[in-house]
């Protein structure tokens, strides 16, 4: 009797292909476990869903973003400062600022009458600053320069050779008045510089 159901069986599924995609395509319905998963994954998604950063919340983070990152400086860098300062502008130099040049430096001939010279800065400074007149020689004779007046806008001064003893010089007096400095450098080079007092 099984004998028969089988070749029963055997010779639906031989006749009815149909039928046997069917009965090969059955499959178990989900468990009760299976579909409280899916429930729970489902009412999970909608949950990420409703707290999504909302449009204006998003563009208020961009902007706290974009304010926090410093922007670059519109203006001309600051001096040097004795000691320094770290800063909190929350500003960055561009790679082609320049700052303000705190010292100056020229070259002037002095007259040629008097050895005297005199140098204008083309750009003053913020305060007199210490001006340093050194001369340019090319003799073997000492050269000595002074400043006379030295303010922010330029300087002044002088200028001499220092001079030899004569050897017809024998009297005291003659000696103690005699001016190893008296003759004028005149149409020499000096160079001046100018440097800002840090105390």
């Amino acid at each position: 009797m099984r004998l028969a159901l089988v070749l029963f069986a055997a010779l639906i599924l031989l006749t009815c292909p149909a039928t046997a995609q069917v009965v090969m395509d059955a499959r178990p319905a989900a468990t009760k476990a299976e579909v409280d998963a899916m429930r729970q994954q489902a009412q999970a998604a909608a949950e990420a869903a409703s707290q999504a950063v909302k449009p204006a919340d998003l563009s208020a983070a961009i902007s706290a973003i974009q304010a926090a990152i410093p922007r670059a400086r519109t203006t001309t860098p600051m001096q040097e400062a004795v000691g320094g300062a770290a800063g909190t502008a929350g500003t960055y130099l561009p790679g082609d600022a320049q700052a303000p040049r705190i010292t100056r430096a020229g070259t002037v001939l002095t007259s040629t009458s008097n050895g005297s010279w005199s140098i204008a800065w083309a750009v003053p400074l913020a305060a007199t600053p210490v001006t340093l007149p050194i001369p340019i020689n090319t003799t073997s004779t000492p050269v000595v320069c002074n400043v006379a007046t030295s303010a922010a806008s330029g300087a002044t001064g002088r200028c001499w050779y220092s001079r030899t003893l004569p050897a017809t010089l024998t009297a005291v007096t003659s000696l103690i008045s005699y001016d190893v400095f008296g003759a004028p450098a005149n149409g020499i080079s000096v160079q001046v510089l100018a440097i800002p007092v840090t105390q």
